[in-house]
C-alpha cells in the first residue's frame, strides 16, 4: 500500500459515517473569515494609532506583535495554506472537512476506549498506578490522536521531500540525458518519471498530467512550480531543477552542456552532503533508541525477579489460597510488550522517516499460497492456545516456537527467488558502470549501437553484468526487430531486469544513438562517470551508518536472549524457593512467555531499523534477515534458559 493510501480510505469512510453538512462549512468558513478581518481591522486601527503612543513606545510594539500574532494565526486558519500546499504535493485525494471529521472521530473513538478501560480497571481493582497510568492516557490519547491525524498530510509532504533528496540526482541525470538527445523539458520530464524512483516519479507524472489538462499555461511553468514546492527547505534541490528548466532556454550546444553538467553537479554534491550530514548526527538517535528499546527492558525484565520476590509487588496470602485478580500482570504486559516495542519502533520509524533516500531495492515477493496462509493462521491459532494452556515454563517454550514457526511460513515462500533475484542485481549494477563506458567508447569511435553491445559483450566475459549484454546480444542475432523491440519488447532482453538504472541506461543508448557519435558517445561515458560516483557514495553512506547500529544488532540478538533466558530461570528458581511464603502475581510460565514475546518484537524492531539505515526500504532485505534472526534469538534463549535451570538446580 502506497504512502498516504490508507490515510485517503480513512477519510473517505469518515465522512461516509460522519457527512460533510455544506451549510456548516460555510458557517464555519464565515466564523473564521470574520475572525481573521477583525483581527485585520483590529491591527490596521493600532497601527494607524501607533503615532498618537510615541510616549509609551515599547508598550505599544509589545501590542502590535500580539496583534500581529492574532492576525497571522486567524489567517492560517481560514486559508489552510500549509494543509492546500501538503495535499497538491503528495497528491492525498482528502478535503479539509474529511481529514477534520477523521481526527474528531479519532479522538472520539480514543476518548471513549480510554474511559471504558479506566472503569473497568476501577472496576477489577487494579492498583492506583494503573489507574493513574489510564487516566493519563484518557486525557493526553484524544488530543494526541486528533493532533496525529490531522497533521498527516504535512507530515508526509516532509517525509517525501526527505525521500526525494536521494531520488533527485538519478531523476536530474536522466533529464539531463534526455535533453542532451532533445533540448525538451517536457520529453526530459517524461522520462524521468518513467525511470525514476518514488516519490519523485509519481510527482512528475502529475506534473505531466497538469499540462495535459491545461491546469497550468506550459510545461515551463508548471516545472517551476513544481521545483519550488519540492525544493522548499532543500536549496540544492531547487537550484538543479531551476538549471533544468533554464537549461531548455540555451541556444547553443556548449551552453546547454554547461548548464545540464552544472544541474547534475548540484543534486548530486547537495546529495552528498546531506546524506554525510545525516550519518553524523545519527549517533544520538541511535543511542537514544538502543537505550530506550533495548536495554531499558533489559534492564527491566532481569530486574523484575527482584523485585516482585522482594516484597515490593507481591500478594502476601497463604499459597493454598487463589488470588482473583493480578496486581501485576497487566502493567508487565503493556509494559513489556506493548509499550516498549511500539515506542522503539516508533522512534525508529520516526529516524528512518528523516533519512535522505537512495537506492531502494524493488519489493520482490511472490503471493503466500492458499493452503500455506490457512497453515501460518493454524499456527498462529495454536500458538495462542498454548499461551492459554501452558503451566510450566517448558511448555511455554512450544507456543513462542510455534509464532517464530508461524513467521517463516508467512516469510519464507518466494524469499530464496527474491533474495537470488536481488543479489544478482545489485551485481549486474556494481559492473554496469564500466561496461557502459566500454559501450560509449565504441559509440564514440563510430560503430552502431548494434555493434558497441556485440564488442561489450565479448569483452566483458566472466562478469555478472556479462549474463545482461549476453543475452541482449542473443535478442539481437535471433531478432528481426529493431533495438527498441529487441530490448524493451513483451519478450525483451530487459524484460526479468528489475534495476531501473539499467533499464533507464538501455533506453539512453537507444535514444542517444540517433545523433552524431560524438555526442552520443560522450553522453555515454558521462553517464557511467556519474553512476560510479553515485555507487562510491552508496557504499560510504553504508560503511558509515552501518558501524552505529553494530551493538544493537549484537545486543538484541544474542546479549539479550542470553540475560533474559538466565533471568528466566533464576525466576522459576525463586518462585519454587518461595512458593510457601508468597504468591506470584506472576507465575514462572507465564514470565517466560513475556519474555519470549518480547525478544521476537525487539528483533523486529531492531531488524527494520538496521535495514532501514543501512540499505534504505528494502523489503526482500527484512524478510531475509528476520527468517535469520528469529530462530538464532530463540534458539540462544531456549538454550540458555535449560542451560541455567541445570545450572542453578545443580
Amino acid at each position: 500500500m502506497a504512502d498516504g493510501d490508507w490515510y485517503r480510505r480513512a477519510c473517505g469512510f469518515a465522512t461516509r459515517v460522519w457527512p460533510v453538512n455544506p451549510g456548516r462549512v460555510r458557517d464555519r468558513q464565515a466564523r473564521l473569515r470574520g475572525r481573521w478581518e477583525a483581527a485585520e481591522e483590529r491591527l490596521r486601527t493600532a497601527l494607524r494609532d501607533e503615532g498618537l503612543v510615541r510616549a509609551r513606545e515599547t508598550a505599544e510594539s509589545r501590542r502590535l506583535a500580539k496583534l500581529r500574532g492574532d492576525r497571522d494565526r486567524a489567517a492560517h486558519a481560514f486559508d489552510q495554506r500549509d494543509f492546500h500546499r501538503a495535499v497538491e504535493l503528495t497528491q492525498l485525494d482528502v478535503t479539509l472537512d474529511g481529514v477534520l471529521h477523521l481526527a474528531s472521530l479519532a479522538a472520539m473513538a480514543t476518548a471513549v476506549g480510554a474511559i471504558v478501560a479506566l472503569a473497568v480497571a476501577w472496576v477489577l481493582g487494579q492498583p492506583g498506578t494503573v489507574v493513574a497510568a489510564i487516566a493519563a492516557v484518557s486525557a493526553v490519547g484524544p488530543v494526541a490522536s486528533y493532533a496525529c491525524l490531522a497533521a498527516y498530510p504535512e507530515a508526509l509532504a516532509r517525509k517525501l521531500r526527505t525521500a526525494s533528496l536521494g531520488c533527485a540526482p538519478e531523476a536530474v541525470n536522466y533529464m539531463a540525458m534526455s535533453m542532451r538527445v532533445v533540448p525538451a523539458l517536457d520529453r526530459a520530464v517524461e522520462f524521468a518519471a518513467l525511470h525514476s524512483e518514488e516519490p519523485l516519479a509519481s510527482r512528475l507524472r502529475a506534473l505531466i498530467w497538469e499540462v495535459h489538462l491545461r491546469d497550468t499555461p506550459g510545461i515551463e511553468a508548471a516545472f517551476l512550480r513544481f521545483a519550488a514546492q519540492w525544493g522548499e527547505g532543500q536549496d540544492d534541490l531547487k537550484r538543479a531543477f531551476f538549471a533544468i528548466g533554464s537549461a531548455a532556454l540555451e541556444r547553443t550546444e556548449a551552453g546547454l552542456d554547461r548548464v545540464l553538467e552544472k544541474a547534475r553537479r548540484i543534486a548530486f554534491d547537495g546529495t552528498k552532503a546531506r546524506v554525510r550530514e545525516y550519518a553524523a548526527g545519527l549517533r544520538g538517535p541511535t543511542t537514544a533508541l538502543f537505550a530506550l528499546g533495548v536495554l531499558l527492558p533489559l534492564i527491566v525484565g532481569s530486574m523484575l525477579p527482584l523485585l516482585i520476590v522482594g516484597g515490593i509487588a507481591p500478594s502476601l496470602v497463604p499459597a493454598d489460597r487463589s488470588v482473583s485478580g493480578s496486581s501485576l500482570v497487566v502493567p508487565t504486559v503493556l509494559a513489556i510488550d506493548v509499550l516498549f516495542p511500539l515506542g522503539a519502533f516508533a522512534y525508529a520509524r520516526r529516524i528512518l522517516g528523516t533519512r535522505p533516500g537512495t537506492a531502494t531495492s524493488p519489493e520482490d515477493r511472490a503471493p503466500t499460497p492458499g493452503r500455506l496462509r490457512w497453515f501460518g493462521a493454524s499456527l498462529l491459532a495454536a500458538a495462542g492456545l498454548g499461551f492459554a494452556l501452558a503451566r510450566t515454563p517448558t511448555t511455554m517454550y512450544l507456543p513462542l516456537w510455534t509464532l517464530v514457526a508461524a513467521s517463516l511460513v508467512f516469510f519464507l515462500p518466494g524469499l530464496r527467488t527474491a533474495e537470488a533475484r536481488r543479489r544478482s542485481t545489485a551485481a549486474i549494477e556494481a559492473e554496469f558502470p564500466d561496461a557502459l563506458f566500454m559501450v560509449g567508447s565504441r559509440i564514440a569511435e563510430g560503430s552502431p549501437a548494434e555493434r558497441a553491445l556485440v564488442s561489450t559483450a565479448k569483452a566483458i566475459r566472466g562478469t555478472h553484468v556479462a549474463s545482461l549484454f549476453s543475452r541482449v546480444v542473443r535478442h539481437l542475432q535471433t531478432s528481426r526487430a529493431g533495438l527498441d523491440a529487441v530490448l524493451f519488447g513483451p519478450n525483451g532482453a530487459l524484460a526479468e531486469i528489475p534495476s531501473r538504472t539499467v533499464r533507464a541506461a538501455f533506453r539512453m543508448i537507444l535514444e542517444v544513438s540517433r545523433k552524431d557519435p560524438t555526442t552520443a558517445g560522450k553522453t555515454i561515458v558521462d553517464t557511467s562517470a556519474y553512476l560510479r560516483d553515485l555507487q562510491e557514495v552508496d557504499r560510504e553512506i553504508r560503511r558509515d551508518l552501518s558501524s552505529t547500529v553494530d551493538a544493537m544488532e549484537s545486543t538484541a540478538n544474542l546479549f539479550a536472549p542470553l540475560v533474559l533466558g538466565v533471568t528466566c530461570a533464576l525466576y522459576g528458581l525463586m518462585a519454587r524457593a518461595f512458593s510457601h511464603l508468597v504468591l506470584l502475581d506472576i507465575s514462572p510460565a507465564l514470565f517466560v512467555g513475556i519474555v519470549g514475546v518480547y525478544l521476537l518484537l525487539e528483533g523486529a524492531v531492531t531488524t527494520y531499523f538496521r535495514v532501514g539505515i543501512v540499505h534504505g526500504r528494502d523489503p526482500t532485505g527484512v524478510r531475509t534477515q528476520l527468517v535469520r534472526t528469529w530462530p538464532v534469538s530463540m534458539g540462544v534463549f531456549t538454550a540458555t534458559f535449560f542451560v541455567a535451570q541445570i545450572a542453578l538446580a545443580g
